[in-house]
């Protein structure tokens, strides 16, 4: 039995991430990078990845996940000099990847010989190559922190109690709490930094001239805001201006505000819980190298989005030059694309009709390789870890608190949303359940009273989201899009992780 297709144990605790929408060409460059961190830092563990229905689907077992996350967070995130060597050179990465990016436009692309696109194309992988290089560091780096800042923050806790007579459920819910606030990030996520120069055109509206320089502006930094692991679109002024138009000038001035005090309040919060409990230099160490990195793997997002409208930009110009479907082009991988573009080969359409059905790249630790599969080979792979045994009749079930919000317990109507494409459905109020979420969700994500998801923990997007917007959100449930439905009324209590059943619909 080929080794790439069983490489994880389906009996142990695992790790799911998706399914959301997505297509193979936007992550496929980072198989090639998880081949030189391996190298460089500790090696991510073997998973399994695939596609189906333009959904994504990552599985990987989450002790060794932790542990290599755990080796990496002490080796090169909590050692100094390492963590600013690391960080300063992805920074300068970033900088040439965004000086790429702007040099080559559409019209210079069109434009180009072919010599000179493959020299576009080739400068371009291998920036992006090693953007993915360290950029995997934070992610795995997470799950590693986390556990060593539960670990230890546990351990102090107990040791520092004051109160021992306190209820174990009570002491759990204190716990979740002090760690949602020492790993918040004490920067701004992308969609702050957006939403703050938006809001700052807000008193500038009656000035026609003066607010639509302004707007264009903004509309020429975020134009990618919506790009998703699916697909890309260009946001136009007029999204913007209508955003911008919606809000009253009062509640736009307090939403600012808001933002602005973020970072200091989030501080302040942390200085408050270092003194209440005593906590050690170490875990006041590890709580904020795990914010900073939740902060950097959400900077990374925000520049994947950017490459992903370049990378379709390149996708459809050799969609012109060599005649393939551009949507065909998202099932290729980065060297087919390579060859596409050097020797003029392109795939089968056969193969390309099985990888629109399942299309499978998994990576093996122990050979630090990976290996495509796709058609109907891939069902038989992916079986036993995706039965999922479910009790209709289950009234109540708990999942992990990674914002308790303003409010920690509430009511709502149950809006299951499986796909961006479904975000619309979602009103002011309901309770958003997915089996997790995207940056094409958070449209929703705003309007909504609480979020509850099947995947997840404290460094996953519905965590960051939900914690900004102040709501409560349950993560890791493995079971609430696919228990719950449209219709129903729940009770979401982020004290202690329980979604309960009110009104089945």
């Amino acid at each position: 039995m080929d080794k790439f297709k069983n490489i994880i144990n389906p009996n142990k605790e695992l790790f799911k991430w998706g399914p959301i929408d997505a297509m193979p060409i936007y992550p496929d460059i980072w198989y090639g990078a998880l081949v030189k961190f391996a190298k460089r830092f500790v090696s991510w563990p073997s998973f399994l990845m695939w596609v189906h229905d333009e959904k994504i689907m990552f599985i990987c077992e989450y002790q060794p996940l932790r542990d290599t996350g755990e080796e990496n967070f002490k080796k090169f995130i909590l050692v100094d000099k390492e963590f600013k060597k690391n960080y300063d050179e992805w920074q300068g990465i970033l900088k040439e990847l965004t000086e790429h990016i702007n040099k080559n436009s559409k019209e210079k692309i069109a434009k180009a010989g072919n010599k000179q696109f493959n020299k576009i194309f080739d400068a371009f992988a291998g920036i992006y190559h090693r953007f993915w290089i360290i950029g995997l560091l934070p992610e795995l780096s997470n799950w590693g922190g986390e556990q060593m800042l539960r670990s230890l923050l546990r351990k102090e806790l107990n040791k520092n109690r004051i109160d021992e007579k306190k209820k174990n459920t009570e002491d759990e819910k204190e716990f979740q709490a002090v760690v949602e606030k020492l790993s918040a990030p004490e920067d701004y996520s992308f969609y702050q930094e957006e939403e703050l120069d938006l809001l700052k055109i807000k008193k500038f509206e009656a000035n026609k001239n003066l607010s639509e320089k302004m707007i264009d502006v903004h509309q020429q930094k975020f134009f990618w805001l919506l790009n998703s692991y699916h697909h890309t679109q260009v946001l136009s002024t007029e999204h913007f201006k209508k955003e911008l138009s919606a809000l009253p000038l009062k509640e736009a001035e307090k939403k600012l505000k808001a933002i602005e005090d973020m970072k200091t309040n989030v501080l302040n919060r942390k200085k408050e819980l270092v003194k209440k409990y005593n906590l050690s230099s170490n875990v006041e160490k590890i709580a904020h190298r795990l914010a900073f990195c939740i902060w950097w793997q959400d900077q990374r997002k925000k520049f994947i989005f950017i490459t992903n409208a370049y990378i379709d930009a390149l996708l459809m110009e050799m969609s012109k030059r060599f005649n393939i479907n551009f949507d065909s082009l998202h099932y290729y991988c980065i060297e087919e694309i390579n060859k596409l573009i050097k020797e003029n080969k392109p795939l089968a359409e056969k193969e390309i009709s099985l990888r629109k059905l399942y299309f499978m790249r998994n990576y093996y630790a122990g050979d630090n390789k990976s290996k495509v599969f796709c058609g109907k080979d891939v069902e038989n792979i992916i079986k036993p870890y995706t039965e999922i045994k479910i009790y209709p009749n289950l009234k109540e079930f708990k999942g992990t608190v990674v914002s308790i919000g303003n409010k920690s317990k509430v009511k709502g109507i149950v809006k299951v949303v499986k796909s961006g494409k479904e975000i619309g459905k979602v009103n002011k109020g309901d309770v958003l359940v997915a089996p997790m979420t995207a940056p094409d969700y958070v449209v929703g994500m705003k309007k909504a009273s609480a979020i509850i998801t099947d995947e997840g923990g404290i460094t996953c997007h519905a965590a960051i989201v939900s914690r900004e917007l102040g709501i409560p959100c349950i993560v890791g449930t493995g079971i609430a899009s696919k228990i719950l439905k449209d219709g129903d009324v729940i009770e979401v209590n982020a004290n202690h992780g329980i979604v309960r059943k009110i009104k089945q619909e």
